[in-house]
């Protein structure tokens, strides 16, 4: 049985993370964790304790790349 691997995907365009969620999801390895707002992406790392985190460089608030840092 392999393991479910747990993504945080951390983007403001809601459309693509609607699709790779889907896409990602349909592969039957993965559970996505979607939140479009940067502000709060932290809290939510911090409590899903995911495996993977994807986060888009160029978000409102806090950037993507300062996000990475802090983690």
């Amino acid at each position: 049985m392999q393991k479910i691997v747990r993504i945080v995907l951390i983007d403001d365009d809601e459309d693509l993370c609607a699709l790779l969620k889907m896409e990602l999801e349909a592969a039957g390895r993965f559970q996505v964790i979607v939140n479009t707002r940067s502000a709060t992406a932290m809290a939510m790392i911090k409590k899903e304790r995911p495996d993977l985190a994807i986060i888009d460089i160029n978000m409102p608030h806090i950037p993507g790349v300062d996000l990475a840092v802090k983690l």
